[in-house]
């Protein structure tokens, strides 16, 4: 994506001759000008903490902590078992460049939803592992048990300088606020995402690796990479064990209506942990759940 500087744009516009009539068309102008060449489409996928502002100054000092340690984690899951879906992310800092920091969670930027939903599943699974105790035992001992809620937007997205802006984000972060369960909402566009692509979101649980050539939107993939969460020819079972969606209705926050949808999904993975090689290391993590009230006005 390129970037717009931030002072070249402001010297233009300053440029423009004041007694000049036309001066809000020209700025108009100039900034669809700029954007023409910097403005993309682009998934967010949007996550925090459920009820993290209730939690003493104590706690609330360690959640970004921990909230770190499962991104990077996710980050080399990704980096490591889904290289089909991900063959431009060759290190976990290519996921910081595009990663709006929060604290208890963020705004990540990806190209297309799957990415995105594929990236939260992952984490999710992590945030599972330290429920159950089977990763940062003292922080979970001290924090207690931690809910994540996720959104998905697709839509444009644009860079000033080094900060990303645009109603991609914007949206995310309203469907966000919306809820107070640690569900999993997406937008109308995600949803045509999928079904323009994929027969649907639902089809996730059907899809197998020897399917994906013949999808025309990862026809020019390498299927000589890997993914853990679908089925393939050597019966591998598909990791997800359900993939459901609901339409809620549009939400209204401030002068927008945003059109959304819950989705749900139960996930089983291996853990490749060192700490449980020994050990019981079958994880399912529910992603989302089905509860749809307390979001619509």
């Amino acid at each position: 994506m390129e970037s717009i500087n931030s002072k070249e744009i402001y010297n233009e516009i300053d440029l423009i001759n004041l007694s000049d009539d036309l001066v809000p068309q020209k700025i108009e102008e100039k900034v669809l000008e700029t954007l023409s060449n910097s403005i993309e489409k682009k998934s967010v996928l949007g996550m925090d903490i459920v009820g993290y502002s209730q939690y003493s100054t104590e706690r609330q000092v360690l959640v970004p902590i921990l909230f770190r340690s499962i991104y990077w984690l996710t980050c080399r899951n990704i980096i490591e078992s889904e290289s089909f879906f991900f063959p431009e992310y060759k290190n976990e800092e290519k996921f910081t460049e595009n990663f709006i920091d929060t604290g208890d969670g963020g705004f990540q930027i990806f190209e297309n939803p799957i990415q995105s939903l594929i990236f939260s599943i992952y984490l999710q699974l992590n945030i599972k592992r330290y429920n159950s105790q089977g990763r940062n035992k003292n922080l979970r001992l001290f924090l207690g048990k931690v809910n994540f809620r996720f959104s998905i937007t697709f839509d444009d997205i644009y860079k000033i300088d080094e900060s990303y802006y645009g109603t991609a984000i914007i949206n995310c972060a309203r469907i966000l606020s919306k809820d107070s369960l640690d569900r999993f909402l997406i937008d109308e566009k995600t949803f045509d995402w999928f079904d323009h692509h994929l027969h649907g979101i639902e089809n996730l649980k059907n899809l197998e690796k020897e399917d994906l050539p013949k999808i025309d939107f990862f026809s020019s993939h390498d299927n000589a990479k890997i993914t853990s969460l679908l089925a393939n020819k050597d019966d591998k079972e598909s990791a997800f064990v359900s993939s459901d969606v609901q339409r809620i209705g549009n939400i209204r926050s401030k002068n927008s209506i945003i059109s959304i949808y819950n989705y749900h999904a139960q996930v089983m993975l291996f853990s490749r942990d060192h700490v449980l090689a020994d050990k019981f290391s079958k994880f399912t993590c529910t992603l989302g759940n089905l509860n749809l009230s307390g979001i619509t006005d």
